[in-house]
């Protein structure tokens, strides 16, 4: 059932309605928006001095953090890892052992940038030779490669690795060896 006008109708009925002729009454063009609020708001006065002072603040701690980053370089351990495993761990786990706390000496001895460098990039660099000699750095070399192969493929460490005492003596030279000049690296970290 269609509405029917007899007569007059206000404006509010119209628009609830619709128009006389059937058709939805549409509001002005321009639509001027809704009419602002009157009476007493809130100011954004505060705002800015608010905002002002949430910069300020995280300014300051960001120049506090580098200052402090700058006067405190990341340090690499200098003391010397264990090289003895415990006798109940296994073969795998002394190699493993073995192949970190030289790796770590390596990486105290020419710089923190050396800790990135995979086995191969080690036996290509010139510089692991020149320190500890040509035959201790094959042999290292080989140790970390089998260390490698133990860690990421599962392979059982062969068993012509010799008497255990005599890898760890072996161990403590190559690391005495690699700490006796100190760092040499001239990375400055940027």
């Amino acid at each position: 059932m269609t509405p029917t006008f007899q007569g007059t109708a206000t404006t509010e009925a119209l628009s609830v309605l619709g128009s006389p002729d059937g058709f939805p009454l549409l509001p002005p063009r321009p639509n001027p928006g809704p009419e602002p609020w009157h009476g007493p708001g809130v100011d954004g006065w505060w705002a800015v001095p608010i905002s002002a002072a949430i910069v300020l603040v995280g300014l300051g701690i960001a120049l506090r953090a580098r200052r402090r980053r700058r006067s405190h370089p990341a340090r690499v351990s200098s003391a010397i890892p264990a090289t003895r495993p415990s006798s109940s761990s296994s073969p795998a786990d002394r190699l493993v052992a073995r192949a970190e706390a030289i790796r770590e000496a390596i990486i105290t001895a020419f710089g923190p940038s050396w800790a990135a460098r995979t086995t191969e990039e080690l036996a290509s660099s010139p510089e692991l030779a020149d320190r500890i000699g040509a035959d201790r750095s094959c042999r290292v070399i080989a140790l970390l490669a089998e260390a490698d192969r133990v860690k990421f493929s599962g392979e059982v460490p062969s068993e012509d690795q010799g008497d255990p005492e005599d890898l760890d003596r072996w161990v403590a030279e190559i690391l005495a060896a690699l700490s006796a000049a100190g760092a040499t690296s001239t990375s400055i970290g940027r």
